[in-house]
C-alpha cells in the first residue's frame, strides 16, 4: 500500500532530523580539531619569537667580534 502524502512528509522530516543531526556531530568533532589547531599554532608562534631573540642575540654577538677583531687589527697594524 502507497504511503500517504502525511506518511512521506513524515519520512522526509525525520531523514532531514537525522541529516543535522549528523551534521551537529561532525561541526562538534571539526570545533575540537579547530581548538587543538589554534592551541599549536599560539605555541608555534612562541617558538618562533624565540627564535628571533636567540637569532637577533647571535648576530649581535658576531658583529661585536667582528668590531673587536677590526679594532684589533688595526692595533696591530699601528704597533708594527
Amino acid at each position: 500500500m502507497p504511503a500517504t502524502r502525511d506518511e512521506r512528509i513524515e519520512t522526509k522530516l525525520d531523514e532531514i532530523a537525522e541529516t543535522i543531526g549528523e551534521i551537529n556531530v561532525t561541526l562538534a568533532k571539526q570545533s575540537i580539531i579547530l581548538e587543538e589547531h589554534q592551541r599549536r599554532s599560539l605555541a608555534n608562534e612562541q617558538s618562533v619569537e624565540l627564535l628571533k631573540k636567540q637569532h637577533n642575540m647571535f648576530v649581535g654577538a658576531i658583529k661585536l667580534i667582528s668590531i673587536i677583531a677590526a679594532l684589533a687589527a688595526i692595533i696591530h697594524s699601528m704597533v708594527r
